[in-house]
């Protein structure tokens, strides 16, 4: 199975062009074709207020490669200025970075540290209406593992920052949001980051799914589903091969953290029946005390869906084009903000030298 799409690939420190193609090297050395960048909470490492200019930069970069699931401009907590793209409204940002050429949208507004408005609030409402509008899919992370709301439980690299209390939305208040939105907007076709943290409940995982057709699953580590998936074998080899058709790939690599370890392990559990741990230098997987993962043995019909077919259905075979014009205007409107290392005005040089339009 050489063809593979990452689907959820992140930037987690600066990183220039060499360090991209490093990344790139390392994704073709293990399969993947094609691979896509999800926006982030790390724009503090990055050193800008907003990664959607970082994103362009990387499909100007390799336009038949990278997809770009873009996503909403934080707003600023400073004085507004009439041009930030940060004060702009949720459906304005979707309108001008589909123009631009982006291929989805993210949302990490259901994780519990920055649930600061009930995703099913009349807020959002404009945001979801415009993705059903331009068909494009949302990734989105709600929720976390149940053990981070768990002192004694939670792992300790989650320990500093994502220990959650009283302060913090409930697991089950978070879905059942999303599961409004899901009902209000039957068409809008979603990504659940990490499986929507079911791994240890597919029943109710397998009742989404046949609730709602336009729901998928990704595949992408949180450690603990796989471990989870492990302690119910059978049960989750008959939930892959019966709904492979909405489960994605995804490693959540980075240029510091390198696709060949999580890839590897996360094709090992689908392709074999082998006994094994995690990757033991991923701070994000090791150590760990729940015991070995155990493979599933899936057939090659459904690692095809859960490696390639499913993404290209959702998101195109190809990642789409970029409009020269839109990119400038939409990266024009950057200049001048502290966006540090200055990466829009890099990549709207690097876009207007190097790329004609597709």
């Amino acid at each position: 199975m050489s063809f593979l799409v990452d689907g959820f690939v992140h930037l987690d420190s600066a990183a220039d062009a060499a360090a991209i193609e490093k990344l790139r090297i390392a994704q073709r050395s293990i399969g993947v074709e094609r691979w896509c960048f999800a926006g982030s909470n790390f724009c503090r490492q990055l050193g800008v207020p907003d990664q959607n200019p970082i994103g362009l930069w990387l499909k100007s970069l390799y336009p038949d490669e990278v997809y770009l699931f873009a996503s909403a401009a934080s707003f600023s907590e400073d004085a507004p200025r009439p041009s930030d793209p940060r004060q702009e409204s949720y459906a304005n940002q979707v309108e001008a970075l589909r123009a631009a050429g982006i291929d989805g949208w993210k949302l990490l507004n259901g994780k519990p540290d920055r649930a600061r408005i009930p995703l099913n609030a009349d807020e959002y409402r404009a945001l979801y209406e415009a993705l059903v509008r331009y068909r494009l899919p949302l990734r989105w992370h709600v929720g976390d593992p149940p053990e981070f709301w768990d002192p004694e439980r939670i792992p300790g690299w989650a320990r500093p920052e994502w220990c959650y209390t009283s302060q913090h939305p409930k697991l089950e208040d978070l879905r059942r949001q999303a599961g409004d939105v899901l009902s209000a907007f039957p068409q809008l076709v979603i990504i659940f980051n990490h499986f929507f943290f079911l791994g240890d409940e597919l029943e109710r995982a397998a009742e989404m799914l046949e609730r709602h057709p336009n729901v998928h699953l990704d595949l992408t580590p949180g450690i603990e589903m796989y471990f989870a998936f492990s302690r119910n074998r059978e049960p989750a080899r008959s939930f892959f091969s019966k709904y492979s058709q909405r489960i994605l790939l995804g490693s959540y690599c980075s240029p510091s953290r390198p696709p060949g370890p999580v890839v590897g392990m996360i094709r090992r559990f689908l392709e074999t029946q082998d006994s094994f741990d995690p990757p033991h230098g991923d701070p994000f997987m090791w150590p760990e005390r729940r015991g070995p993962l155990l493979g599933l043995a899936l057939d090659r019909r459904a690692l095809g869906d859960i490696y390639r077919n499913n993404w290209r259905r959702i998101a195109g075979p190809r990642p789409a084009r970029l409009h020269r014009d839109q990119v400038s205007a939409y990266l024009g409107r950057w200049r001048g903000l502290d966006s540090g290392p200055d990466l829009a005005r890099l990549a709207s040089a690097l876009y207007s030298s190097r790329q004609a339009e597709r």
